[in-house]
């Protein structure tokens, strides 16, 4: 427990010693956008209100009705949230589903019922890869337009494979998009959409769908109406909220000034440290990184090509 501890402690040193690096490397202004995958299922279970307990003159007992495959058919969910309210409603919103769950039929019928920054992607599967990561960093870009050239923007995301993928830092470098990595075993605690947005908006989802529910009928919702829900709580929480108090209590701007007690307190810290100027050393740095990434370190802190970088196996 103890090692973990300390590692976790030292990440967060890193990360943060890289975030506030990056920052200042730019006289531009920050536009930093957090960017998460999050699994959304079409049928809800045990939730409160979708099951009437008792039915005397029935001789089954009551059951929520339901397909098999509308429990397990999940889509993915690519939210993202930036620290200026007057960008956040340009962010893109995607949703990712596979070629059964969303028919053509279906995707041209749902056009003109979401607002234009949320997006269906039809794929072969509804799990993202760092092909889609390519192509959600394009589509970034468009939505920005000027921005990406009058501000200095940052993508914060975490770790996942499909995220720190070569052609994936190839792309961002191309498109002037920096990305910085949140440690894996820290994501719970520094990343603004895990840390403040997710569980209201898995909330409201819920709220949204009970409430549709009660009013459909025989209880029974098409997909169409399932996508104008999610389409609903993207809008009323996602993208319709001032998310800049969730960067700064995340540590993600002012050098950690206004980092939330709760997260000192999970770093084991009663203020943050000194963390020194500069960018993190490799062996640091290589700390925050997945065991067997082969990540080439230097390239993605640096920000810059290093083709001839090879791993550090102790902190500088």
């Amino acid at each position: 427990m103890g090692s973990t501890f300390e590692a976790f402690c030292v990440q967060a040193v890193a990360y943060f010693r890289w975030v506030n690096a990056a920052l200042a490397a730019t006289d531009k202004e920050p536009l930093i956008i957090n960017m998460d995958e999050v699994s959304l299922c079409y049928h809800i279970t045990g939730i409160v209100g979708t099951v009437l307990r008792t039915q005397p003159h029935l001789a089954t007992s009551p059951k929520d009705k339901s397909r098999l495959s509308d429990r397990r058919g999940n889509i993915t969910y690519m939210a993202s949230i930036c620290n200026d309210v007057t960008v956040n409603q340009k962010l893109p919103q995607v949703l990712l589903g596979n070629c059964r769950r969303f028919a053509v039929r279906l995707i041209k019928e749902a056009t003109g019922h979401l607002p234009n920054n949320i997006v269906l992607w039809r794929e072969t599967s509804a799990w993202n890869n760092h092909r889609l990561m390519q192509r959600f960093i394009s589509l970034l870009c468009r939505c920005l337009g000027e921005d990406v050239v009058e501000r200095a923007v940052y993508l914060v995301v975490d770790m996942a494979p499909c995220h720190i993928h070569p052609e994936v830092w190839a792309t961002a470098m191309k498109k002037n998009i920096r990305l910085i990595l949140v440690p894996a075993g820290l994501t719970g605690s520094l990343q603004p959409l895990d840390t403040h947005v997710f569980r209201q908006f898995r909330a409201k989802i819920q709220e949204l769908w009970l409430d549709y529910k009660a009013k459909a009928e025989k209880g029974q919702l098409l997909v169409l109406d399932w996508l104008k829900i999610v389409a609903a709580g993207i809008t009323t929480i996602v993208s319709g909220r001032d998310w800049q108090h969730a960067f700064e209590r995340t540590g993600l701007l002012y050098c950690q000034a206004l980092l939330a007690p709760s997260r000192l307190q999970h770093l084991g810290w009663e203020v943050c440290p000194e963390l020194g100027a500069g960018l993190p050393p490799h062996g640091q740095a290589g700390r925050m990184f997945p065991r067997r990434s082969k990540c080439n370190v230097a390239e993605w802190v640096e920000w810059r090509k290093v083709p001839s970088f090879k791993p550090i196996q102790t902190l500088d």
